[in-house]
């Protein structure tokens, strides 16, 4: 952090192993990582109570805030009760402050991953699980999902036909029973004064690649001492997603950009690419 000093720990564990060994017939390996970092700013220069790290959109930002993780995410909430339950006004919309508040971090968890390898005779097979545990960030995506109506979401239990009751408290502590129309509701202005409903984890589980191969034998061939023929795949399928990114479709990997200025920010993604391909492999 350009503006003070911060405080980083980590740690990360490798185990490989074999569940199976038999060089006549089938063989398992495993192989397992998973990595946990934690950072806390400790303090900034002068007088300073935060840094901005990040821009980001429409207002949402990250911060270095002393005492807190790198990267708070920090933007305009919804306004709660001492319970923690939104507040709706007389019209039954939620109330939005113009006061920022912490609404999250962008630092994941824990990260992992675990690959699978086979082998029988000349032929080989191979996976791997990719993983991420937590990591907020902020959908610009979400945030314009809703005012737009251009996202399934905005259908769902019949919403636009007979509007919704917003889960939340009146003004003076009663539960809320005012229906609102999706107009209302999704086209309100309150929508741009709000950040929270667009705070979204970063969690996920990938089938980040397989590979498919083949020994040919060349033992005719005195030229060549190996070839493999194998086919492969990357980036096959999110097997795993919190519900606030699978219900957008959003690939919860897929952030701005990179450096710290992307960290923590999605903007509009376009559809995650995978790949297939042939390899092929030769010694001499």
């Amino acid at each position: 952090l350009n503006a003070g000093e911060i405080e980083n720990k980590g740690i990360e564990i490798m185990v490989n192993g074999k569940a199976i060994d038999n060089p006549n017939g089938l063989s398992w390996d495993i192989s397992l990582n998973w990595a946990k970092n934690s950072s806390k700013v400790v303090e900034l220069y002068g007088d300073l109570q935060s840094y901005q790290i990040a821009a980001g959109f429409g207002g949402c930002k990250t911060l270095g805030i002393p005492g807190q993780p790198w990267g708070v995410l920090w933007g305009l909430p919804y306004m709660r009760n001492d319970e923690g339950k939104i507040i709706v006004g007389s019209d039954g919309i939620p109330k939005t402050t113009n006061v920022g508040a912490n609404l999250g971090n962008v630092t994941p968890d824990w990260l992992g991953g675990i690959r699978n390898s086979f082998r029988y005779k000349g032929f080989s097979m191979s996976f791997l699980i990719d993983m991420r545990k937590g990591g907020d960030f902020f959908s610009c995506s979400a945030w314009h999902a809703y005012p737009t109506g251009s996202y399934e979401v905005t259908t769902r239990d019949n919403v636009r036909e007979t509007g919704l009751i917003v889960d939340g408290v009146k003004e003076d502590g009663t539960v809320n029973d005012i229906r609102v129309s999706a107009q209302d509701f999704y086209g309100g202005a309150w929508m741009w004064n709000n950040h929270e409903y667009s705070i979204l984890d970063g969690t996920f589980v990938k089938l980040r690649e397989v590979i498919f191969g083949y020994d040919v034998n060349v033992s005719k061939i005195p030229w060549i001492q190996k070839l493999n023929i194998s086919l492969y795949g990357r980036n096959l399928a999110i097997l795993y997603r919190d519900k606030s990114t699978a219900e957008l479709g959003i690939d919860p990997e897929v952030g701005l950009g990179g450096g710290d200025a992307g960290v923590g920010f999605e903007n509009f993604q376009i559809p995650t690419t995978r790949s297939l391909g042939v390899k092929l492999r030769l010694s001499f």
